[in-house]
């Protein structure tokens, strides 16, 4: 433990950077696609969108995954970037409210937040599962 104020530097096993150097490629685009997820959730709110709890949820998992995605060690960071993005392409487009957002053309910052989201839900599961195929692949070699 590092007293208070020093910084552990670069090599450090719990820096931040060094757990962002210890993932894949896939893993780094997953954790950026999870952070788009969490920016168009707040375009959606910032556009006034009450109707549904969804986007909360949706920025609140994503954060969560980007946190359990960086510290998570062996599988458990890329089954999280599967599973998060999973559950929220699911959960989106089973709740009515979601579908209605994007048949609003008019609903402005809304419309543009969902898509934002719905984008990187899509990377955030094509990069997970990558990343997920790449550990796998790393760990029948080791």
């Amino acid at each position: 433990m590092t007293p208070r104020g020093v910084d552990p530097g670069p090599d450090s096993p719990r820096s931040v950077r060094s757990m962002l150097a210890a993932l894949t490629v896939a893993g780094k685009v997953n954790v950026v696609a999870m952070l788009v997820i969490a920016a168009g959730a707040a375009l959606q709110l910032l556009g006034g969108d009450t109707s549904t709890p969804a986007a909360r949820s949706a920025a609140i998992f994503s954060l969560a995954g980007v946190g359990l995605v960086v510290a998570g060690r062996r599988l458990w960071g890329p089954v999280t970037g599967v599973v998060i993005p999973l559950f929220l392409l699911v959960s989106g487009l089973a709740v009515s409210a979601g579908r209605d957002n994007l048949n609003d053309p008019e609903s402005g910052m809304v419309l543009v937040g969902v898509l934002v989201q719905y984008t990187g839900v899509i990377v955030a599961l094509v990069a997970g599962l990558a990343a997920l195929r790449e550990r796998r692949a790393r760990a029948q070699t080791d």
